[in-house]
């Protein structure tokens, strides 16, 4: 153990040496930590408002969503509305040509009926007794 005694006296002047500077350091230090422990603080606090802040957009967030929810429900509502009057409008397009189609043989039926009236009246041996034809 003695061999290691001049070793140790050696250190203990270094620690001697280095003790005035870590002395003279240690104020710093303690002005340091103060200064990241008010860092800390603020930054807790800026978490604190930012979590708040977060907590009161998400409710207009939630009520947006919702109004979403119930637009999307109105707008499924509404094509499937214009899908059925959609269909009506082609039903009533092919009824309305059906009936111009009836109507046009009506007419002629009726140019053919009229034809045949002219022809019996002047060709028939039609005579008038008291505004009336008797043919």
């Amino acid at each position: 153990q003695l061999h290691v005694l001049p070793w140790q006296l050696h250190v203990l002047q270094w620690q001697l040496h280095v003790l005035p500077w870590q002395l003279h350091v240690l104020p710093w230090q303690l002005h340091v930590l103060t200064w990241q422990l008010h860092g800390t603080r603020f930054t807790m606090a800026t978490a604190r408002v930012t979590m708040a802040t977060t907590h009161v957009t998400m409710a207009p967030t939630r009520v947006t969503m919702a109004t979403t929810r119930v637009t999307m429900a109105i707008t499924r509502v509404v094509m499937a509305t214009a899908r059925v009057t959609m269909t009506t409008t082609r039903v009533t397009m092919a009824t309305t040509r059906v009936t111009m189609a009836t109507t046009r043989v009506t007419m002629a039926t009726t140019r053919v009926n009229m034809a045949t009236a002219r022809h019996t009246f002047y060709h028939g041996n039609c005579t008038r007794y008291h505004g009336n034809y008797t043919c």
